[in-house]
C-alpha cells in the first residue's frame, strides 16, 4: 500500500470537500435576469470555487479507487464519479459563469429583447436541472458502489459502508416524498450529506485504514 499516496488523496478529499461546504454557504439564489445580475461576484466566485473542488476530489477518489482494488468495482466507481463531476463542472459552469456573463452582457436590450433573452436563460437554467440530477444521481450511485466494497472486503471500517449505503435509500426515499433535490436548499441539504461520507473515506484514506482483515 502506497501510504504517502493515501495520505495525499485523502487530504485532496478533504479539501475539496471544505471547498464544497463553502461554496453551498455562500451560494447565492436568483433566477431571473435582475437577480442574477444583483448576485453577479458571488455567483461567478462560488462556482468558480465548486468547479475548483472538483478537480481536486477526483485525485481524491482516485486515491480510494487504488485503496479499494481489491475489488475490480473500484473501477465502476471511479468512471461514474468522474461523469458525475463532469456534469457537475457543466452545472457550475452554466448557472455560475455563462449565465451571468450572458446576462451582463445583454442587461441593456432585456427590455427590447425580454421574450427572447428570458428564453435563453430559462434554457440555460434547464441544462443546469439536468446536470444537476446527473451529479446527484452518479454520486449516490457510486458512493454506493465503494461502500459495498468497504463493507465486504473491510471489516474494520464497515461503518463508512453502511453510512454511504444508507445515503442512497434516504435520497430515494426522498425523491419518493418529492423532495426537490435542485433548489438552492435541496442541493446544500444534499451536498453537505455527501460531506460527511466524504470526510469519513478522508480520514480513513489519511490514516492509511484500508488494510484488507
Amino acid at each position: 500500500m502506497d501510504l504517502k499516496f493515501n495520505k495525499t488523496t485523502g487530504l485532496s478529499l478533504f479539501i475539496g470537500a471544505i471547498l464544497l461546504v463553502i461554496t453551498m454557504v455562500l451560494h447565492p439564489t436568483g433566477g431571473n435576469a435582475t437577480e442574477i445580475l444583483h448576485i453577479y461576484d458571488l455567483a461567478v466566485g462560488t462556482h468558480s470555487l465548486a468547479i475548483l473542488s472538483l478537480p481536486i476530489l477526483c485525485f481524491g477518489f482516485l486515491g480510494l479507487t487504488k485503496a479499494l482494488i481489491s475489488s475490480q468495482l473500484s473501477i465502476l466507481g471511479f468512471i461514474v464519479i468522474c461523469f458525475s463531476l463532469v456534469a457537475g463542472m457543466i452545472a457550475a459552469a452554466m448557472n455560475g459563469l455563462v449565465l451571468p456573463f450572458f446576462v451582463k452582457n445583454n442587461i441593456n436590450d432585456f427590455e427590447q429583447n425580454k421574450q427572447h433573452l428570458s428564453s435563453i436563460i430559462s434554457y440555460g437554467l434547464k441544462i443546469n436541472l439536468a446536470m444537476d440530477y446527473t451529479l446527484i444521481v452518479g454520486l449516490l450511485v457510486a458512493f454506493s458502489i465503494y461502500s459495498y466494497i468497504i463493507i465486504k472486503h473491510f471489516k474494520n471500517l464497515k461503518w463508512i459502508g453502511y453510512l454511504g449505503i444508507s445515503l442512497l435509500f434516504i435520497a430515494i426515499f426522498a425523491a419518493l416524498i418529492n423532495f426537490n433535490f435542485t433548489n438552492v436548499s435541496g442541493f446544500r441539504l444534499f451536498i453537505f450529506a455527501i460531506v460527511t461520507w466524504i470526510f469519513s473515506v478522508a480520514h480513513a484514506l489519511y490514516y492509511c485504514k484500508f488494510e484488507l482483515k
